[in-house]
């Protein structure tokens, strides 16, 4: 087969026959195929990598589904909300601090049919749980996402709720 190659240069464009390059062309292969296989393999990690939401809003949004469970919270157990108002700005200034309490029967189904409903109808935690745990990639698997999932106060009360009822929990 043969062909006219386009061939430009700074000074004029011109068309040339070559037919040698049509039979040395195709066969040429500049790298072996496990060493192309390798590069791809780094060039599709570094894709699935590069789509990954950052940090910040991640942990924004974390914080916006904290404060809508701490005050779920509050409700459910009845506090005033100065003292709600309190435990949000420590929870926001991501200050270390111990929150002990006990929960009923009647209130721990009330508050995880309130997280339950919170899923499909609270924006911040529906976006939530479709990023770590339904959108590919998901961020529950990426080691630097799963510790901002796994040290929220959604999952962290889910887990309370759903275990054994202790008699007193620490959050």
């Amino acid at each position: 087969m043969e062909h006219n190659y386009w061939v430009s240069t700074p000074f004029k464009d011109f068309h040339t026959f070559l037919p040698h390059l049509d039979i040395i062309a195709p066969n040429i292969k500049m790298l072996p195929d496990v060493i192309l296989d390798i590069i791809q393999s780094y060039v599709d990690s570094m894709n699935f990598y590069s789509d990954l939401p950052s940090l910040h809003a991640v942990r924004k949004l974390m914080d916006r589904c904290d404060n809508w469970v701490m005050l779920q919270l509050g409700a459910v157990l009845g506090m005033p909300s100065t003292e709600m108002m309190r435990l949000r700005f420590r929870l926001q200034m991501r200050g270390d601090f111990v929150f002990y309490f006990h929960m009923s029967a009647p209130q721990r189904h009330f508050m995880l049919t309130t997280l339950e409903r919170g899923v499909e109808s609270q924006r911040h935690l529906s976006n939530m749980t479709w990023i770590f745990l339904e959108k590919e990639p998901k961020l529950i698997n990426i080691p630097r996402y799963k510790n901002i999932f796994k040290d929220g106060l959604f999952c962290r009360m889910m887990e309370y709720l759903i275990t054994e009822p202790p008699t007193q929990h620490l959050i």
